[in-house]
């Protein structure tokens, strides 16, 4: 009964990985496609447990005319509620989802819940109208469409087809004390309608939310090979080293006319090596230093003490400068940077209607400074978080 390889919990599809770019087969699971999405369809077999449970013990209650054993009647119930269960727990077990043997249990249980739910009626219930383990066989099916394949629910669902006839030809025959007709067409297609009804729409389901998710997949790995494409493009063209950039414009005109030509002469000697001196002086060329003024709203330097700031010192101080304003509760024009030997360091005063707020969020950063810059403070005053860098020349 089981489709593709995963009798281990958490296997992957079999196949899918050469279906890529193709229609999605039939014996694909939801929960390969999406594991995480195994807790949310764990959940929704409690609910078809407890749904089919309470059916199964209210059409007990409702027909004690016609049960003609109860402990079987008892049985039956108490079964069809050990299979759910167990459907339950191995679902939210170590692994992922539900391997075939165990999908097979559970539905195993609910099926001998169904026969004995019909013994307990014998000689009583010849139309087997309402006997619930025509029902439980179909609701199993639903319970079991997020964990396994379309291809399998619909061999289930020729099992359920086949023993709600068997049942209801079972329960007619023994019943011609009671009645004076043979099983007829009728009696048969009422039998067989649950588990139709309820497989065609468990395949339908795990059909479609399998298909869901393929498509998903499918559509963010053509999102990240563009995005990466797009990410590399604007890489390529962005002057990220110094003067590369402007030599962008005389290298690739180079390229492309000794590529047409396939001739290099003395001038394209020549070319060549201007080129090259000035790629290695813009790879060696000192870059400026990002100025930190762009960083906050105010900044009073006098002295020049940030100038001097080694690398890591400014990364630091950036980095809670850049946390302050990405903050809910700071901004970058809140932000005032004062640094001189008057204030002892470098202080930066950071505005907040919940500067309390605000400090949490920037903790990480501050532990980030005080790492770099031993002796950093901070502290929260009326309407500002205002952090104490020490500076020195």
């Amino acid at each position: 009964m089981s489709a593709g390889n995963d009798e281990t919990h958490g296997s992957a599809p079999e196949g899918l990985a050469e279906v890529r770019g193709k229609p999605l087969p039939w014996v694909v699971k939801a929960v390969d496609l999406d594991p995480l999405g195994s807790v949310t369809a764990s959940r929704f077999a409690i609910t078809v447990g407890g749904v089919s449970f309470v059916v199964a013990l209210g059409l007990t209650l409702a027909t004690t005319s016609q049960i003609s054993s109860w402990p079987l009647a008892a049985l039956a119930v108490a079964t069809l509620a050990a299979g759910h269960v167990w459907l339950v727990i191995r679902a939210f077990g170590e692994g992922v989802g539900l391997t075939g043997v165990e999908a097979a249990v559970g539905y195993g249980l609910v099926a001998v819940s169904a026969v004995l739910a019909s013994a307990g009626q014998l000689g009583t219930n010849a139309y087997i109208r309402d006997d619930w383990g025509l029902m439980a066989v179909g609701l199993v099916l639903v319970a079991l469409a997020p964990f396994r394949s379309p291809l399998e629910l619909i061999a289930y669902t020729a099992v359920s087809v086949a023993l709600a006839t068997a049942l209801a030809v079972g329960s007619t025959l023994t019943g011609l004390a009671t009645v004076d007709t043979v099983p007829s067409l009728p009696i048969i297609l009422v039998a067989v309608a649950p588990a139709v009804g309820f497989g065609t729409g468990s395949v339908a389901y795990a059909r479609t939310l399998a298909a869901g998710l393929y498509a998903e997949i499918r559509t963010q790995e053509v999102l990240r090979a563009t995005s990466t494409a797009d990410a590399r493009r604007a890489f390529a063209a962005d002057d990220v080293i110094g003067g590369i950039g402007a030599l962008r414009e005389r290298v690739v005109p180079l390229l492309a006319r000794l590529d047409r030509s396939g001739v290099i002469d003395a001038d394209d000697v020549r070319l060549a090596g201007e080129l090259a001196e000035a790629f290695s002086r813009s790879l060696s060329a000192p870059r400026e230093a990002e100025p930190l003024s762009i960083n906050v709203g105010e900044l009073d330097d006098p002295e020049g003490l940030l100038a001097d700031l080694s690398e890591n010192a400014r990364a630091a101080l950036r980095s809670l400068l850049v946390g302050i304003a990405v903050s809910p509760h700071g901004t970058r024009e809140g932000i005032g940077l004062e640094a001189g030997a008057a204030a002892g360091g470098a202080v930066v005063t950071a505005r907040s209607d919940d500067p309390r707020a605000l400090r949490s969020d920037v903790l990480p950063y501050l532990r980030l400074v005080k790492l770099v810059l031993p002796g950093t403070e901070h502290a929260v005053v009326p309407g500002a978080l205002c952090v104490t860098v020490p500076l020195g020349r």
